[in-house]
């Protein structure tokens, strides 16, 4: 079950625009009951399987020595900043060094929880994984970051716009202050040699929603490009750096949509891998394509005042 973890004080001194950086993991002698550390253990529980129960860690039959499972950290201390993210995102936020998410925020000096896991999806959040994986967070953070949508593609377009909707609903009634949502990484590559894996869609069409402000109309999702009076829509940062304001009804409230995904792409709109950032599987990719979506995040947080 959860348990917490104090660590003594952590000596300074400290000054105005230090950043400290507080990473947690586990590790456990193979065979001895843990909690959870990655490596070889039960798939009901961890390495992207969430069909366990979210609230209760799986006792695995044997463990990887050296294997180690980041959680999150909260650092409870006074700051001068306006706001408190917590960062959530799948396996391409736990298993790079240095994810663009880290990146972008560490770049600007806000203070942050990162959390991750393997197979997370926006779906999980809609259901019982909300608490597990944001809710601890949300007492010492105000906003919500989230590089989520890359397990949700068997979901389909319409699918993936009710889990959205679902979670965006869940955060503004959990207190969240805003809600910041990424684009969806490609889910197309083109190999050398010529062959293909995997498929544009339905990437390109949440993504031209999500670029379209994701208008919704009465709480449901409105067909992209609408010109329905009734539609409201998020503020969107654009590709070029333009911000498109939004209508603070929108169900982000006072976060966006930003596009840091256009760099990932052989073209805008594609949903096709660069080849260069291609990790050979469709959904992961390599550390230089986080630095160069860590820099599209630094402006994206600029452009929004943080």
């Amino acid at each position: 079950m959860g348990e917490n973890f104090y660590t003594d004080p952590i000596t300074g001194p400290f000054y105005f625009g230090d950043v400290l950086e507080v990473m947690t993991w586990a590790s456990t002698p193979t065979g001895v009951k843990g909690i959870g550390a990655q490596g070889r253990i039960d798939p009901t529980y961890d390495l992207g399987r969430t069909s366990g129960t979210p609230e209760q860690v799986v006792t695995a039959t044997s463990f990887n020595a050296g294997g180690r499972s980041t959680r999150p950290s909260a650092i409870i201390a006074p700051s001068s900043q306006a706001s408190s993210w917590a960062l959530i995102g799948d396996s391409n936020s736990v298993i790079p060094d240095r994810t663009y998410m880290s990146i972008g925020f560490r770049s600007r000096k806000l203070p942050h929880i990162l959390n991750g896991k393997h197979g997370l999806s926006t779906g999980d959040l809609a259901g019982r994984w909300w608490e597990f994986q944001l809710g601890e967070q949300l007492l010492y953070c105000d906003s919500v970051y989230s590089a989520l949508l890359t397990n949700d593609h068997g979901a389909g377009v319409a699918g993936m716009q009710d889990r959205l909707l679902t979670v965006w609903a869940k955060a503004r009634a959990a207190g969240v202050t805003r809600w910041v949502q990424a684009t969806k990484t490609p889910s197309h590559a083109v190999k050398e040699g010529g062959g293909t894996s995997g498929s544009p869609e339905p990437t390109t069409s949440i993504n031209a929603w999500l670029r379209d402000g994701a208008p919704v109309i009465d709480g449901a999702a409105a067909p992209t490009g609408t010109t329905d009076p009734d539609a409201v829509r998020a503020t969107v940062i654009t590709w070029d750096f333009e911000v498109i304001p939004g209508d603070p009804a929108h169900p982000v409230g006072d976060g966006w949509i930003g596009d840091t995904t256009y760099v990932l792409e052989t073209e805008l709109g594609s949903s096709t891998w660069k080849p260069e950032y291609d990790a050979n599987d469709v959904n992961h990719y390599y550390d230089a394509a986080h630095a160069a979506q860590g820099e599209v995040l630094v402006e994206h947080l600029r452009l929004m005042g943080f």
